[in-house]
């Protein structure tokens, strides 16, 4: 395995492995990456250490506290919200003056 240094984008980088052939990393556990004084995990407990859940159920708007799509239902109603950043939306309503449909089967 070859360890080579690398300028691209105007940076100098370490390079391990080979552009012509694969690369195998082998651990007994997790994988983490240093940037500068953090370690941030790349595998814990066998799986890609990522946030990909972003459909939500709640049972009030005031339960929505990270970004995702939230379903909360009720026996009066049924409410589909979404929240990007400090915005809400409700999607099963009035939003200015366009609207959103929502067909449930």
């Amino acid at each position: 395995m070859a360890e080579d240094t690398l300028t691209m984008f105007g940076k100098t980088y370490n390079t391990v492995g080979s552009a012509d052939g694969n690369l195998l990393l082998q651990t007994r556990g997790d994988i983490k990456i240093r940037w500068g004084n953090k370690f941030i995990d790349l595998i814990k407990n066998g799986k890609i250490n990522v946030d990909s859940e972003f459909l939500f159920e709640a049972s009030s708007k005031d339960e929505i506290v990270k970004d995702g799509i939230y379903i909360i239902e009720s026996e009066e109603n049924q409410e589909v919200w979404v929240k990007y950043k400090n915005t809400l939306v409700n999607l099963l309503g009035e939003i200015n003056d366009n609207y959103v449909a929502f067909v449930k089967d």
